[in-house]
């Protein structure tokens, strides 16, 4: 049988292990935010500050334009859709939301609808 003393020592112990245990989650939870903020800060699209439409464009917004960037001239959402392995309804999503923002130009020919990249967005800055 356990004693009384021999409990309350067992269970100081894990009250200081606990505590320590906390505080390590708290650093790494304050490096692991810094490090979030640094990877955010990082992927947030900078092409200029004329630009200032592309600084407010998501992760997803972003890879679209990208891979529109690739392309040449004009071209679909399935264009766009085959180069970035997403849904086709997807890119034509983030294609349309482009076009509302004033980056691409959007053309119906017949029942397809192409995309072309405005020329002042055309290049990195």
């Amino acid at each position: 049988m356990v004693s009384n003393y021999e409990l309350s020592c067992a269970l100081e112990r894990l009250t200081k292990e606990v505590k320590i245990l906390g505080a390590k989650i708290e650093m790494m939870s304050g490096n692991l935010t810094r490090q979030l903020i640094e990877q955010i800060k990082g992927l947030s699209f900078r092409a200029g500050a004329n630009l200032p439409s592309l600084l407010m464009l998501s992760v997803s917004e972003q890879k679209t334009l990208t891979v529109l960037r690739g392309g040449r001239g004009s071209v679909t959402a399935d264009d766009i859709a085959v180069a970035s392995h997403r849904a086709r309804a997807v890119e034509s999503m983030h294609l349309n939301e482009l076009y509302r923002r004033g980056i691409v130009l959007k053309e119906r020919r017949n029942r397809q609808v192409f995309f072309t990249l405005k020329e002042e967005y055309r290049a990195e800055r």
